[in-house]
């Protein structure tokens, strides 16, 4: 539990003083989430807490999470899948850092990749502020690229083509530039 322990630490002392060297060390040294599936424990819990979510740097620790989960054991994707995504999911509009938003749509799409990954941003386009909801179709794109399954990525590209139609100008505007790279990506 030392790890779990010291990346507790390390993101309470982002938060309060915006000092991310506690959190590259404990990367360095330690590995990230999959050495330590503790720390994947205690992000569950910071997802859930009110000051992880209104912090301006909370995409500090969300970075780590995208880039580890392409090389995460079983059980750890498993453990991300099932209640990481769903507390992300629902913590999505909360977050205050606008880049938490590109990094969760980001994850979902080019590496969940998955169904899961669909239902979640579908979930997102439902969103009520236009901001976090103009992360979406980035991920979408993504999905429609990065989905191995045909019949997702054809679902992902209707969802995404659906959003030329969103009551916002910054989401129909993102859902114009995800659909040109995906068309861009399939020539």
């Amino acid at each position: 539990m030392r790890q779990a322990t010291r990346f507790g630490n390390a993101v309470r002392k982002l938060i309060v003083e915006n000092d991310d060297a506690l959190l590259e060390e404990w990367l360095l040294e330690e590995g990230g989430f999959d050495a330590d599936p503790g720390a994947l424990r205690e992000l569950a819990a910071f997802v859930q807490d009110a000051t992880f979510l209104k912090a301006h740097n909370s995409s500090a620790v969300l970075k780590f999470l995208g880039f580890d989960y392409a090389t995460m054991d079983p059980a750890s994707r498993e453990y991300v899948e099932k209640e990481i995504v769903p507390l992300l999911s629902r913590a999505y509009a909360e977050f205050e850092d606008w880049m938490s938003w590109y990094l969760i749509c980001d994850m979902l799409g080019r590496y969940l990749a998955n169904d899961l990954a669909l239902s979640t941003l579908i979930r997102l386009k439902g969103t009520a502020q236009d901001q976090p909801r103009s992360l979406v179709p980035m991920g979408l794109g993504l999905l429609v690229r990065e989905a191995s399954d045909r019949e997702t990525s054809q679902l992902a590209l209707s969802e995404l083509k659906s959003l030329l139609n969103d009551p916002a100008e910054e989401v129909r505007a993102e859902a114009v530039l995800a659909l040109k790279q995906v068309r861009n990506n399939a020539s």
